[in-house]
This record gives structure tokens, C-alpha cells and sequence, in this order.
């Protein structure tokens, strides 16, 4: 592991980072952002588009399910959600859980909202890590991905999970939860759950992310207010559990939950460059966590 260790001290990248295949993870988003997915929100013909699309990625990268499709349904007062669950076996019961919610806001007064950073961004990084760790020798952990459904109509598919789960709770020591990883002016990724679990902060900052982006700690404490990010996506669901999280994500941006959400709009090489150092961290959290 000399090499992994060697780039998250801050030397040039290793093997890891060239198993990130730019091409697919921009084609995810754009897919996934299309218009032909009407918004994606749950319940919708759209939604079930893009289930059908994450499925399909999840079967060709070779991951196993626990159900057929890897479909877990829940219900709610509204309708019917679908969860998205897969698994790599690693030499451990243990499980850490990636993350990323695949729904989003439809279509309002004739205009889709077409959720490119919120959150077909996540939902693309999240298959590029499920691509890199299923390629990996031997993991210390057993990895889920979960694609959650109904994230914007109040965490209903994260409840449902942690609610239900396919392990024992007890076994998931983590929650690395991705949303809205795109964009951000300032080329800043925020990594939030550090002050409620202190000892993943040394953990993150071993890992150096390339040059051009920068790695910000915050967001995650009550004297924020509406900026404490603790209960904004699905990791809450994680955290209300005991379960420790750490939500990667960028601040809100002019076309946050508006229809200009759109593929044209995410910045590729500060995307990319997040997507690697994911990579990079997962492999370290598997082998030092």
C-alpha cells in the first residue's frame, strides 16, 4: 500500500486515481440530468428511468444485491419508493455504506428540474468508487452502495433503510453519503461530521487532495444554524442511528433546486478531481479505519 499512502501525503497520483474513468462518470451525469428523466422525482416514469439506468451500471461493474434488481421498496403516505442496494464482500462482517440519493424535484409549471449537481453528480461518484474497490485484490470492509429514492421529500429512502436494513445496523461503522459534488466557485469540497466524530477528521486529512481542490471541514455544528448541514441529506438518517457519517458536499450554488440545474452547468475538472480523491480515501478508510 506504499503508493496509496504516498499520494495522500500529497505526491503525484498512483494507480488508483487512473481506474476513475472520466468518460462514463460524465456520461452518468449526463444521462441521469437528461431531460428524457423529466426530473426524476419519486414515483414518476422518469424516476424509474433512471432506477433502470443505475441498475444497469450497477450489473455491468459486477456488483452483488440482496434482492432482484437490487430493489428494496418502502412505502410512505405519498406512493411507493424505491431504494437501490449493492454490496462488495470484503474480508469483514463490518460494512461501510456509500451513499448518494438518485431522485429529484420533477417537473414544476412546464420546466424539469433536472438535478445535475443535486444529485446525479453523487450518484455518478458513488458508481466510480463501487468501480474501484470491486477491482481491488482484498478489502478489509464489506462495502453497500446505496441509491436512495425520496431524498427530497424528507429523507423517506434513508429512513426506510436504516429502518429495515440488510445487515445488522450493527455492522455498518459508516456512512459515506455524497451530495452535490459538481460545482463550487470556489473549488471547495466540504466535508461535514468531523465535529460530531472527531476521530475521521485525521483520518480525512491524511489523504491531500489534488492540486486546485481544496478540502474544508464545517458545516456540521448547531451555533450554524440553517447552515448546519448535520440533518440536510441522508447521512442524518445514519447519524440519528449512532452510525458515523461523513457527507462530502459543495455549498449552495445559483441554480441549487431550480430547472438551470443542468449537465452544462457542472465544472468537469473540479468534479474530476473530487471523484479521484474519493477514490483515494475510500481505499485509505478501508485499510485504516
Amino acid at each position: 500500500m506504499a503508493w496509496l499512502l504516498l499520494f495522500c501525503l500529497g505526491q503525484p497520483p498512483g494507480a488508483v486515481a487512473q481506474e476513475v474513468h472520466p468518460a462514463m462518470l460524465f456520461h452518468d451525469v449526463q444521462v441521469l440530468a437528461h431531460d428524457n428523466m423529466q426530473g426524476r422525482k419519486t414515483g414518476t416514469e422518469g424516476n424509474r428511468q433512471a432506477r433502470a439506468y443505475i441498475v444497469r451500471r450497477l450489473k455491468e461493474i459486477g456488483l452483488q444485491g440482496f434482492a432482484p434488481n437490487y430493489s428494496h421498496t418502502f412505502n410512505y403516505p405519498q406512493g411507493e419508493g424505491v431504494n437501490l442496494v449493492a454490496y462488495i464482500k470484503g474480508q469483514s462482517e463490518k460494512y461501510i455504506v456509500v451513499s448518494a440519493h438518485y431522485d429529484h424535484l420533477g417537473v414544476q409549471e412546464g420546466q424539469v428540474f433536472n438535478g445535475a449537481d443535486d444529485n446525479a453528480s453523487g450518484v455518478a461518484a458513488a458508481l466510480q468508487l463501487a468501480i474501484v474497490l470491486n477491482q481491488q485484490s482484498s478489502l478489509r470492509y464489506s462495502w453497500l452502495f446505496v441509491f436512495f429514492d425520496a431524498e427530497e421529500a424528507g429523507l423517506l429512502g434513508a429512513w426506510a433503510f436504516v429502518n429495515k436494513p440488510p445487515v445488522p445496523l450493527k455492522n455498518i461503522v459508516l456512512n459515506l453519503n455524497f451530495d452535490m459534488l459538481s460545482r463550487s466557485s470556489r473549488h471547495e469540497l466540504y466535508v461535514c461530521g468531523t465535529a460530531h466524530y472527531p476521530k475521521l477528521r485525521p483520518l480525512v486529512e491524511r489523504c491531500v487532495p489534488p492540486p486546485g481542490l481544496r478540502i474544508a471541514f464545517g458545516h456540521d455544528t448547531p451555533k450554524l444554524g440553517t447552515q448546519d448541514w448535520t440533518n440536510a441529506s441522508d447521512h442524518y438518517a445514519f447519524h440519528q442511528k449512532g452510525i458515523p457519517f461523513l457527507y462530502f458536499g459543495v455549498e449552495d450554488h445559483p441554480d441549487y433546486h431550480r430547472p438551470t440545474d443542468d449537465y452544462e452547468k457542472i465544472d468537469r475538472d473540479f468534479y474530476l478531481k473530487v471523484v479521484k480523491y474519493l477514490a483515494q480515501l475510500a481505499l485509505l478508510i478501508d485499510k485504516q479505519l
